[in-house]
């Protein structure tokens, strides 16, 4: 089952080939019975972990996008200010608070120990 996790990405299936050997491939389909030749058993506690860090990861990921799509609804009202180039942002409220909100999930998703992947996003 943890070869089958969603979560893999091709970073963690380089991490299992360079670990397990080429036996073990994202974009190939093997069967068990290949495996077990190639006692993948010896390297359980490995895919373990490394699935693991992939569903963490993969949370992380998540969040991280649920949080720009929810930033893709939000429309700026704004207003001219008086005789000037500037402008008055109306109705901030809702803004400020997703700002407040989104900045405490940041600081969760950089407290993170699984967050290597995201620090560019980050």
């Amino acid at each position: 089952y943890e070869l089958k996790n969603p979560g893999l990405k091709e970073r963690h299936w380089e991490e299992l080939t360079r670990i397990i050997g080429p036996s073990v491939d994202m974009k190939m389909q093997v069967s068990l019975k290949t495996l077990l030749e190639n006692n993948i058993m010896d390297h359980k506690e490995d895919i373990v972990e490394i699935s693991d860090l992939a569903t963490r990861e993969m949370s992380l990921e998540t969040h991280l996008n649920k949080m720009k799509n929810e930033w893709g609804k939000i429309a700026f009202e704004i207003t001219p200010y008086k005789n000037t180039e500037s402008y008055i942002l109306q109705h901030a409220d809702p803004v400020w608070e997703l700002l407040d909100e989104h900045l405490v999930k940041t600081m969760g998703l950089l407290s993170s120990p699984y967050n290597k992947f995201l620090e560019k996003d980050l």
